[in-house]
Formats: C-alpha cells, structure tokens, sequence
C-alpha cells in the first residue's frame, strides 16, 4: 500500500457554518488571551473529593457553581442522563458569562443512554451534548466522574457514494461551537466502541468513519481541556477546530486519549495550539469487534481545505512532553508541505511504533517551520520521515528541524527523499536494533537534507552481519558526525553525496564512505 493510502482518510462532513458571534472575550483567570497556556494544577489534593473543582472555584471568586444533579443528573449508571445533559448545555449556550459559570460533576457514572440517527427515514433528532456560541464556563469532574456514551448498537450501512459506504447513525459526545474561555477538565469519557457492531457492505466497500468523537471543537478560542481520559470512541478522541473559522488559543493538558477507532487526536483548523503531557495511545484497537478506520493515527494534523478557504493557517503548535505510543498507524502525522500547515513542534517527547504492523511511517512531519526536538523514539521496523511527498504542497516550503532525539530502529530509522526540502538533522543518536536479515539502509538520506551533521551512528556486527552497504546518507553539508562499528575485519559502507568526505567527520576504523 502506497504511503498516500495508508495516511488518507475519509473527510467528515462539515458542520455548517454559522456567523460567528461578535464579543468580548474574557480571559481565562491568570492567563492572557493570547499564548494562553494551560494552569499547573494538580487533580490529587488529598481528602479532597473534588480537587479541580477547590482550584476553580478559587480561580474564578464569586463564580455561578452548580452541580449537574441540578439539572436532574443521577450518576448512578443506570439512568439516562441525555436530557439533563441537555438541560445543562441550554442554559450555557447563546450566552456570555461575566461571573465564571461553573458546572461540576460529582463522582458518578452518567450515562448518555441513546445515539443519533442523523437522516433517513429513522432519523431521530438526537444530537451532541452541544454547547453553542457560549462564553466563560467551565465543566469540571470531580475524582471518579464518568460520562458513559451508548455504544451497543450497530453502525448500518445507510447510503453508498462513491468508494465507500456511510452511516445515519452515530455516537454522542460533547460538541462545543462558537464558544470562547472555558474548561472542560477531570472528567473521563467513554464511547464503549467496545461493544459496538458494524456488519460488512453489501459489495464490500468500506464503511466511513462516522462523527462519533469524544469532545469536537468547532471555532472556538482561549479554551482548556484538561485532566481528560478519552477512550473507546468510534472516530476520535479528540477533534479539534472543524470549521473554516479556526480555533485559536487552546489548551489540551493531561489528556489521556486510548482505544479510539480512528485517531487519538485529529486537528482540522487550529493555530496556536498548546499540547503538554499528555498521550495518544493505541488508536484502531477497540477492545470488541468494531474495526479500525484508517489512518488509524495517534495524531493527525490534516486540515480540510487550501489556505485560502480559512480564516487563519494551522499551525504554530507545540506537543510537549506528549506520548505517542502503539497506535496501529503512524504515532504521529502532520504537515501538508506547505498548503495549510505550518510551525509544528513535537519535543521531550516519547514516540514508538507498533511492532506488529510493521507499520513504516512512525512520525511524518512536512510543514514550513518544523521541529522534532529531543525526544526518544523507537520506530520498530518503521522510520521517521520530516520531508514526505504526496503530491499536494510545494516541497521547497518544508524545512523540517530533526535535532537533539534519540532514534532506535530497525528498520530505516530516518528517511528523506524529496527533492526541493531543506531539511537539517542536527545531534541525533541512531541507535540500531537490526537482525542481521535486515536488507534496506540505516538510515535512507538521498534527497532534501541540507544538513547532517553531529549526528552519533554506530553498526554493530551482530546487527548487520555481513551486510556491505549500511547506510545511505546524502547531504549538501555532512560533517561533525560519529560513525563506527565493532567489526574487526572487513568493512561497512555507507553511501554519501558528493564532496562528503571521512575528514571532516569522525569514522571509525571498519567504516568506508563511497559515492
């Protein structure tokens, strides 16, 4: 399957597109609009049933509290609680707070005991816990709050266009739209994808992916979401800014996103994005029989439309101290070399591919401005690939930054192929977990790598055998690096450009450069 398969996905359809609301938007307490960062706070103060909701409360003085049991909420795992939900996020849309409104969750599981059927004969008129057009609020679980979103029931196969089959129905969620300064933090939410069902087409197409997401945003700004755990859903985790009016100014600390069908996160429209501690872990394994969707990512940065369509590029964003672990596509996916993605950062971070897919693409990153900085990665049999064509963009844009990780493969470990990018990989250590049948280059640098430089490689014999080519690294500037191996007879060679030349770079006895 080609690279371009194996990232696409089928697009959601697009809410439509309301005027946005024009006001003042109030900051969230200690913190300016613009490079809104999340509060360190923690969610285990001890004796304290409600932490989060002690911090908010002493955040926003003289705020509006009230429980969701005001709105007729049981919490007690039976009882569908959709119309209290409901209740709650009416009294919240179309208004702006000027004292915090604060809605808490008292340890409970709710459940939201139904689904939506969006058209057809059956359609039902059940819908998202949505809040709309809505300023300064916050929902705040307490320790041991669960929101339970029905998943028994089958996904049918409804209506058939072009290569791919679609349902009317789908899971509930939170759905916030249009809406500015608010928390949602220290609640869990579980789809229960786990014990859904989804039957074959009737001529074996494949089903899309349905709008089946744990909290979606649509334009909105100055937000947080925060001390999350998000799992089981049939789509995604987490969807962030999927409308033409992109988000601005979020949050996402501390979220746990796992076992969601389709990704951990996907962001359509959002600039200035800030995503600290948090992990996007084994996407596509449900738990039961419901299947994955493809890309099956633990990330993916995939905005829907040309720059031009939207009110602001997606970009600068930052994961900091994330994990992207064992999702059964790529851990990681951004950048469309230039069309409408641009300044992405992933750093301190923790990155490993999942061994049993032999899946090759464990990190794509291709976007002007790019960084992956100072993370530990294991890229199993797969690699990373900052300079990634696929037809779209212009690959003169991208220059991805590669400095300070540490790399484990074995398998390509890096690979960079596309003439016209300027990528610079700068102070990595490549570190190789090879089986001597392995066949391909350690790493595969032929095209669009400016620079290589201090960069630490050894060849151990017990990896490579007696393998003659190891590597393949071709760089207009290839110096500073470290190369060895422990063999004691023979030699390994490793492929360079022109003008690379072993003075210039410290090669160890054993190690033959050749053009």
């Amino acid at each position: 399957m080609s690279a371009s398969q194996k990232r696409t996905k089928p697009k959601l359809g697009r809410t439509s597109i309301a005027a946005a609301v024009c006001c003042a938007c109030l900051p969230l307490a200690g913190h300016a609009q613009t490079g809104f960062q999340a509060a360190a706070r923690s969610p285990n103060e001890a004796g304290d049933p409600c932490p989060l909701l002690t911090a908010e409360k002493r955040a926003y003085p003289g705020a509006i509290v009230k429980s969701i049991t005001a709105y007729g909420a049981r919490g007690d795992g039976v009882t569908d609680d959709y119309a209290a939900f409901q209740r709650m996020a009416a009294e919240i849309s179309n208004y702006r707070y000027i004292k915090r409104k604060i809605v808490y969750f008292p340890k409970g599981t709710y459940s939201i005991d139904r689904f939506a059927i969006a058209g057809g004969p059956a359609a039902n008129g059940i819908r998202n816990i949505l809040l709309a057009k809505a300023s300064n609020f916050s929902l705040i679980g307490c320790t041991g709050s669960v929101v339970s979103f029905k998943g028994d029931f089958t996904i049918t196969n409804d209506k058939s266009s072009g290569q791919s089959w679609y349902s009317y129905r789908h899971q509930l969620g939170f759905e916030i739209r249009h809406s500015t300064n608010f928390r949602i933090s220290g609640l869990e939410l579980y789809g229960n994808v786990d014990k859904m069902s989804r039957p074959p087409s009737p001529d074996g197409k494949p089903l899309s992916e349905t709008n089946s997401h744990g909290i979606q945003t649509n334009a909105s700004s100055n937000y947080e979401l925060s001390h999350l755990k998000i799992h089981h859903f049939a789509c995604d985790g987490l969807y962030i800014g999927g409308e033409f009016t992109t988000d601005r100014n979020g949050t996402i600390h501390n979220v746990d996103s796992y076992n969601n069908a389709r990704q951990g996160m996907s962001i359509m429209q959002a600039r200035s994005l800030r995503i600290t501690r948090s992990s996007f872990r084994n996407t596509g394994i449900t738990g039961g029989s419901y299947p994955t969707h493809a890309p099956a990512a633990g990330v993916d940065i995939e905005p829907d439309a040309p720059a031009e369509r939207v009110t602001a590029r997606t970009g600068d964003i930052v994961f900091d101290a994330c994990r992207f672990v064992n999702n059964k596509g790529s851990q990681f996916v951004g950048g469309d070399n230039g069309r409408n993605t641009e300044n992405v950062t992933i750093r301190n971070s923790e990155i490993v591919g999942r061994a049993e897919n032999k899946h090759p693409y464990v990190i794509i990153l291709s976007a002007p401005g790019s960084v992956i900085e100072n993370n530990v990665i294991d890229t199993a049999g797969g690699g990373v690939y900052p300079a990634f064509s696929e037809g779209i963009g212009d690959m003169k844009t991208v220059n991805t930054i590669v400095r300070g990780n540490t790399i484990r493969s074995s398998g390509v470990g890096l690979q960079s192929l596309d003439a016209g990018a300027r990528v610079l990989i700068e102070n990595n250590t490549l570190i190789s977990t090879h089986t001597p049948d392995y066949r391909d280059d350690f790493p595969n640098i032929r095209d669009g790598v400016a620079s290589f430089s201090g960069n630490r490689i050894s060849y151990p014999r017990q990896n490579f055998g007696t393998k003659s080519v190891v590597g393949f690294i071709k760089a207009s500037t290839f110096r500073n690096n470290l190369i060895t191996t422990d063999l004691t007879g023979g030699n390994y060679t490793i492929k360079v450009g022109a003008g690379a030349d072993a003075a210039s770079n410290d090669v160890g006895a054993h190690i033959l450069f050749a053009q």
